[in-house]
C-alpha cells in the first residue's frame, strides 16, 4: 500500500471557491484511498518548512492540487494585476519546497491545475497563461 500526500492550498478567500476545492480535495483523497493506498491532505500554510520537508519524506508519492493563484513574485512578476487572486505566499513556498524536495529525492510527482503551474516554475519553465486564468473547478477539464 503507498502513501500519497496532496498538498492542498486552504485559502478560505471566496467561500464558493473554498467550497469547490474542498469537495476536488476530498473526491480526490478518497479515490486514492478507494485505490488501496494511503492518501492525506497536507495544509502547507500551516506547516514549517522542515515539516513540510518530512512528509514528503514520508510520502510514496505526492500530489499538488489547485488552488488559487500562484504568487506571482515567485516567477518574476508583480502581486498586482488585472483580475488578480488571491495568494498565499507561505503556502506556495512550502508547495515549492515539497515540489523541489519531491525532485531532488525522486519521489514520483504529479501536479493538477495550480500544481502542474508550480511544477513547471521549479523545473524553470515559464507560466505562459496570465495569473487568474487557470482555476480549479468541478467544471475544470
Amino acid at each position: 500500500m503507498s502513501r500519497f500526500c496532496t498538498y492542498a492550498n486552504p485559502d478560505r478567500i471566496t467561500p464558493l471557491f473554498q467550497q469547490e476545492l474542498d469537495e476536488l480535495n476530498e473526491n480526490t483523497v478518497g479515490q486514492i484511498i478507494d485505490a488501496g493506498h494511503n492518501a492525506a491532505l497536507v495544509p502547507c500554510n500551516d506547516l514549517s518548512l522542515e515539516q513540510v520537508l518530512q512528509i514528503v519524506d514520508a510520502a510514496d508519492a505526492v500530489l499538488v492540487m489547485g488552488g488559487e493563484d500562484v504568487e506571482p513574485s515567485l516567477y518574476g512578476r508583480t502581486s498586482a494585476y488585472p483580475g488578480g487572486g488571491h495568494h498565499e505566499l507561505a503556502a506556495d513556498r512550502n508547495h515549492v519546497a515539497a515540489i523541489q524536495h519531491a525532485i531532488a529525492t525522486r519521489t514520483p510527482l504529479l501536479g493538477i491545475c495550480r500544481g502542474l503551474r508550480l511544477l513547471k516554475r521549479c523545473l524553470g519553465r515559464h507560466l505562459d497563461s496570465a495569473p487568474g486564468e487557470c482555476r480549479c473547478s468541478p467544471q475544470h477539464g
